[in-house]
């Protein structure tokens, strides 16, 4: 019978002898190993980003170009002053992707424009474009908005129609005879000329009415002083206690409204212009006021829908609006009526050339009389003719 320690002496016995060699052997090898699999993953990811950069790189080429790559070259030797080029490139500008214009501008050089109105975000259209039909005879005008009637000069100016200010500008350096234009850096266009609130009003008004003078944008200073403002006359004691004087600093448009709104007022360089009297609260009441005098093509467009006889030959009418009474009280005057809202169009006939005048007034219904004598009023200041 075996003893414990004889069991121990045998079992240590049949291990074998401990061999420092071959252990550092085996250590080398699987260092080895292991740094070339290191060496396999690091290529694999290397390899998995410049694939990762050149689909990046393939799709902007396709889609959107990356930054570095939107600055263009365009050809302008053959441009003359006055002359317009229409680029094949784009600016991305809400959800319009508007054309880009160069335009040789007498006096200021060489000019990129976003071709997009800043009235109502429609297209451009340059007047002498083949195939395209102007509206506005005007030779100032070479950039018409189809969809809003904003005219643009040649710089893109800002000239009536409903712009308050010109063109957008792209930023571009003319070296020789090519422009480089940096696609990414537009600034805004040219603010038509503001005229601070007037304090005194701009002129005397002899009647126990208040009146505001409303903040004015102008895109031509007036060459003469403003005309004097005619009070309404015929106004009952309870009218005139509810009713204020708006008008803008040239006295050209002169509204009443109900006391303590606030107003403003914008013209073009043609004469179109307008004047909006209104509480601050949104979606409140409102009495608005406009004209399109010297827009040719704006008066016919507006005038033909009321008055058939004035429409010239050619001319689309623009269809009454749904829901609409009208009746005409006199020749070239029509009152109408729809959704709440009380307005009067009125055309005159002055040298030849026909002005139309419009107002608008939305007050509560209970409050329908003051409309009537605001609109009177509106008709007493422009007569029809």
């Amino acid at each position: 019978m075996l003893d414990l320690s004889d069991l121990l002496k045998r079992a240590v016995g049949e291990i074998p002898e401990f061999d420092a060699a071959q252990l550092g052997r085996v250590a080398a090898r699987r260092k080895r190993v292991r740094a070339a699999m290191v060496m396999v993953v690091t290529v694999a990811l290397a390899g998995a980003v410049a694939l990762a950069v050149g689909v990046r790189a393939s799709r902007s080429q396709h889609g959107r170009p990356p930054i570095a790559a939107r600055v263009v070259t365009v050809e302008v030797a053959d441009l003359r002053p006055g002359e317009v080029l229409e680029t094949r490139y784009k600016v991305r500008v809400g959800n319009l992707n508007a054309p880009v214009f160069v335009v040789d501008v007498p006096h200021e050089g060489v000019l990129a424009l976003v071709g997009r109105s800043t009235s109502g975000g429609c297209r451009v259209e340059w007047v002498r474009a083949p195939g395209y039909r102007r509206f506005e005879s005007d030779p100032r005008v070479a950039f018409e908005d189809p969809c809003h009637g904003a005219l643009y000069a040649l710089n893109g100016d800002c000239l009536g129609g409903g712009c308050y200010r010109g063109l957008d500008r792209v930023a571009a350096t003319r070296t020789g005879t090519e422009l480089r234009i940096d696609l990414n850096a537009t600034h805004r266009g040219r603010t038509i000329q503001t005229a601070n609130r007037p304090s005194p009003p701009p002129t005397a008004v002899s009647t126990a009415l208040p009146v505001v003078a409303c903040r004015t944008d102008l895109a031509l200073t007036p060459a003469s002083p403003p005309s004097s403002i005619v009070p309404p006359t015929n106004l009952s004691g309870d009218a005139a206690s509810r009713l204020s004087i708006y008008a803008d600093t040239t006295g050209k448009l002169v509204v009443l409204a109900p006391r303590h709104w606030t107003c403003s007022a914008t013209f073009g360089a043609d004469g179109s212009g307008g004047l909006t009297a209104s509480p601050t609260a949104k979606h409140a009441p409102f009495v608005t006021a406009s004209t399109d005098g010297g827009c040719a093509g704006c008066t016919t467009a507006t005038v033909c829908t009321y008055f058939p006889d004035l429409a010239q030959p050619g001319t689309d009418c623009a269809p009454v609006p749904p829901a609409t009474t009208i009746f005409h009280p006199a020749r070239h005057l029509a009152r109408y009526i729809r959704a709440g809202e009380e307005g009067v169009i009125i055309a005159q006939q002055l040298a030849g050339q026909t002005i139309d005048w419009s107002e608008r007034c939305r007050l509560p219904p209970a409050n329908s009389s003051v409309c009537d004598t605001i609109l009177t009023a509106f008709i007493h200041e422009h007569p029809p003719s």
